[in-house]
């Protein structure tokens, strides 16, 4: 993201999407500044998603309805009187609470405090009922290998707000993953025809000892099929990994851990799910072709 992009942001109010996002995926502490709508109650939000211990899964949690979850804790505690008897003023800071029920099971219940600090325009989760996961999918620890340690570190640096720390795990991944991203990319090429001079660039890219030049390697030839919506997961994770964070306040530098994070997840997963597919539709080929002589 561009300082254009970072400003548009910061200028664009807050809407209940993007709160719902916040709460399902945000890690506690971690602020993050955007303008903030007069009244919370604006912005409420209806669903976020959640792993729900009993369901075993990631669910929907919807809200549970209530007449002032949109007060901040100390006013609906301590001083409940206020304009209309609600209490209700316009930007008013402090912790909100938000309520919510999986509504797959309709039993397992998720609580989330989140601290709105209007003079900043900065929200910030500081508790919540169920943690944020330091998990790592199978699929993905299975394609990271022993880099899934790191990944682990990575994940519990950033449940603690420790951005930076974060992205320096997330950069030894990277950096241990490229040669066998490009070597997965050198085969898709390879079965899709590709010229030899193609294929000898990407072997160049892998021969190469400097990291800047493999990555740009990789962004160049990523398939359109690994595309999101025009957007190049690995240009993403070069772009990101060439930030100067020490520069940064900490909320950016969290939300640059959390978009690297994302991006290291798709790039590998998906690159390595495509390499399975097309193996196994050559084996079923294969197969099928022995069964009929």
């Amino acid at each position: 993201m561009d300082m254009a992009e970072r400003v548009m942001e910061a200028i664009r109010p807050l809407d209940r999407h993007e709160l719902e996002a916040f709460i399902s995926q945000s890690p506690l502490y971690s602020p993050h500044r955007q303008v903030l709508p007069s009244y919370m109650t604006h912005i409420a939000p209806k669903v976020v998603l959640i792993r729900c211990d009993l369901c075993k899964a990631v669910m929907p949690f919807r809200s549970m309805d209530g007449d002032d979850w949109y007060l901040p804790v100390e006013v609906r505690h301590i001083n409940p009187k206020g304009p209309l008897r609600t209490g209700l003023e316009e930007k008013m800071s402090g912790v909100y609470e938000f309520y919510f029920r999986c509504s797959s099971c309709d039993t397992n219940e998720f609580l989330c405090w989140i601290h709105v600090d209007y003079d900043k325009d900065t929200i910030r989760k500081v508790g919540q009922t169920v943690a944020w996961s330091i998990a790592i999918p199978k699929e993905l620890e299975q394609d990271l290998g022993g880099d899934a340690t790191y990944y682990k570190k990575a994940l519990v640096l950033l449940s603690q707000g420790y951005g930076i720390g974060a992205c320096a795990y997330l950069r030894r991944i990277v950096e241990d993953q490229i040669n066998p991203l490009l070597n997965i990319l050198y085969e898709m090429k390879q079965r899709e025809g590709a010229d030899q001079t193609a294929l000898d660039e990407i072997t160049e890219g892998i021969k190469r000892k400097d990291f800047t030049s493999k990555i740009e390697t990789a962004a160049a030839i990523l398939p359109a099929s690994l595309m999101v919506e025009g957007h190049n997961p690995i240009k993403l994770i070069h772009d990101q990994l060439s930030i100067n964070l020490h520069s940064l306040p900490d909320e950016e530098v969290m939300a640059i851990a959390l978009r690297l994070k994302t991006a290291v997840e798709y790039a590998v997963v998906e690159l390595n799910r495509q390499k399975r597919s097309k193996q196994k539709f050559i084996e079923d080929i294969k197969s099928l072709a022995k069964d009929k002589v």
